[in-house]
């Protein structure tokens, strides 16, 4: 069964209204970005690097943070472990590198909740959150689902390498970065695809108007980077995987 395009927008309405939720993992990985710290009102996320190097802390505020999400994927603002969360994540707040194009992002944890079931259910389990920023106008979101544990032993009598199956919903983004580090988004397009039915599933019709407008970044080192919505309400917090 494909995920509706509600359970897939979901995440991108928690962007714009209070009481919508979330969303585009834990990746290893070490990064090689320098800089010295940002101020947010003197500089913008459109400006291409920076070149001082900042202190690197053992066991700072960004090691207590990995820490406390550990093995806890995407969140859904149903943990115990949110408010904690929070207010490492507020400990980060105000260190902000330029957004490097194209580059690509993967969910660890987010604060919104999980209402119309984006994890999956019966038939398939959440995978991955990623977000690529093509270039400087496009960014992309795609939700990766795998067949679940249920399906794959009903199946797998008569459908080979079920287990192996992926299926990709994407949304396509146009994007602009204001003062404040504030990325204002405009949806483009969406698509499906699947390991076994290739590209060629039907796009996803997308509602209007889009009950969103964008969300700020509040921290990014080139490594991990943490968002919040407009409100302020969740925070999404990613590491850089490409």
């Amino acid at each position: 069964m494909i995920p509706s395009f509600c359970s897939i927008f979901t995440i991108f309405v928690s962007f714009g209204i209070r009481d919508s939720h979330a969303f585009h993992c834990l990746a290893k990985f070490a990064s090689s970005s320098s800089c010295s710290k940002v101020s947010l009102k003197e500089h913008s996320l459109n400006e291409d690097s920076y070149d001082d190097s900042p202190p690197e802390e053992e066991d700072g505020p960004k090691v207590h943070l990995l820490k406390a999400i550990g093995g806890d994927r995407f969140g859904f603002g149903d943990s115990q472990k949110t408010s904690s969360i929070s207010k490492l994540a507020d400990d980060l707040s105000g260190y902000v590198l330029p957004l490097e194009k194209p580059s690509e992002w993967e969910l660890l944890y987010n604060t919104a909740p999980d209402i119309l079931g984006i994890r999956g259910g019966p038939l398939s389990e959440l995978i991955s959150i990623r977000q690529e920023i093509v270039d400087s106008k496009e960014l992309e979101i795609t939700l990766e689902y795998k067949p679940s544990q249920n399906i794959v032993q009903l199946t797998s009598s008569f459908l080979s390498g079920i287990q192996d199956d992926r299926l990709k919903q994407t949304v396509q983004f146009a994007y602009e970065i204001g003062s404040m580090n504030k990325v204002d988004l405009r949806i483009q397009g969406t698509r499906i695809e699947g390991s076994r039915f290739g590209n060629n599933l039907p796009s996803l019709a997308s509602p209007s108007p889009l009950p969103f407008v964008g969300f700020s970044i509040v921290f990014n080192d080139g490594d991990l980077r943490i968002d919040r919505t407009i409100q302020g309400d969740f925070l999404y917090i990613y590491k850089r995987i490409s």
